[in-house]
């Protein structure tokens, strides 16, 4: 009997050890959860995670390919197979944040997911961390399973409610990468450094530099007009993109020289256009710069000249085409419904301007130009 007290009280002792410790000691449930299976074979792995710097409850919508993926709260993750190659991903609702990268077969790799605020819109970044830096996210968060894959899936509004959780709100993206768009344009076009001289002032002297006419002078510019523009273009990532875009300008020139003879004239430019654009924000809101290269076709047409009080009439008075190059910048906004409003600045320089009414005169058109326009 006095054996038997002692190895009932280490059994008593065990059991206890084993029903309050083991629980202790066993890892929680997303931990193992998180523990990274081998990619199988000819494939890549991902563990897509979300870990906020500042915690939000808004979902974030994920997507995969162009496949949905699921919606990620801050401290939750998701694992999925994908095939090597261009891994494409896009989180958020209506503010869209993008990445890419290639991925190799039969690697893992952790991604991490952040919604960042700005000062009135809450957006997302994604970008690729480390392996020991994914593993210890992964340990602290929860697993959730993918979204069925014929097409997206809206979270339970039931268990979204429960949880507190309310989806992301803020102004629609500009166009995403890979996308088509088209383009309208209005603007104000002031000429610049025409400087039209004589090409032959002793013989004709038509643009004088004094009074008495005695030296050649010039006009320097043609006036200021109205220009409308429109093209189509494609957004190659999700910094670049270029269009093809013809424009028209019309110029109302009405000029003077220094013998007061004074030139009045309907200037048409007509241009094509191939711009590239670099913008500096991914989403949102966005500065950008671009550059163009074209050709342009000008002409001077129902020019009349009036000197000491005689005015002479030329109903076509001059065509010049040529190269035509430009330099942008201005700022992108989003608006509703995938439209961007377009609000920019541009040099233009349009190629060679003639006028030829017997005597000929040539110039350069130049012009400082703005613009509002949409996106679509």
């Amino acid at each position: 009997m006095n054996q038997v007290r002692p190895c009932a009280a280490a059994i008593g002792a065990f059991l206890l050890a084993v029903f309050f410790l083991g629980p202790l000691s066993a890892p929680p449930a997303h931990a193992q959860d998180a523990q990274p299976a081998a990619p199988p074979p000819g494939k890549a792995l991902l563990y897509i995670f979300r870990s906020d710097r500042e915690p939000r409850d808004a979902l974030v919508p994920l997507a995969v390919n162009a496949e949905q993926a699921g919606y990620l709260e801050n401290g939750t993750f998701i694992a999925l197979a994908v095939n090597p190659g261009k891994t494409f991903l896009r989180s958020g609702d209506r503010v869209l944040a993008t990445f890419s990268f290639e991925a190799a077969a039969d690697q893992t790799y952790f991604v991490r997911v952040q919604v960042v605020h700005g000062v009135t819109l809450t957006q997302t970044d994604i970008n690729l961390v480390g392996e020991a830096e994914g593993r210890n996210a992964l340990a602290q968060s929860r697993f959730i399973p993918l979204a069925p894959s014929a097409g997206p899936a809206a979270p339970p509004p039931a268990a979204a409610a429960a949880r507190g959780a309310r989806p992301e709100t803020a102004a629609e993206p500009a166009v995403t990468e890979g996308q088509m768009y088209v383009r309208l344009d209005l603007g104000y076009s002031k000429s610049t450094k025409v400087d039209m001289k004589d090409e032959d002032f002793a013989s004709t002297g038509l643009i004088c530099a004094d009074p008495a006419c005695n030296t050649p002078g010039k006009l320097k510019d043609v006036g200021s007009g109205f220009l409308l523009g429109g093209g189509v273009g494609y957004r190659f990532s999700p910094h670049f993109r270029g269009d093809i875009t013809l424009g028209v300008r019309l110029y109302n020139m009405n000029v003077s020289d220094a013998s007061n003879t004074t030139f009045k004239a309907e200037v048409l430019s007509l241009s094509a256009m191939v711009n590239a654009y670099i913008d500096f924000a991914a989403t949102g809101v966005s500065p950008y710069v671009g550059a163009g290269v074209g050709y342009a076709r000008n002409s001077v047409d129902n020019l009349e000249i009036t000197f000491a009080g005689t005015t002479f009439t030329v109903t076509e008075s001059g065509v010049a085409s040529g190269l035509a190059t430009s330099l942008m910048a201005g700022i992108a906004i989003p608006l509703s419904g995938g439209t961007v409003l377009d609000i920019g600045y541009r040099y233009s320089a349009l190629g060679k301007l003639n006028l030829d009414v017997g005597p000929t005169a040539t110039g350069k058109l130049n012009a400082h130009e703005l613009t509002v326009g949409f996106r679509f």
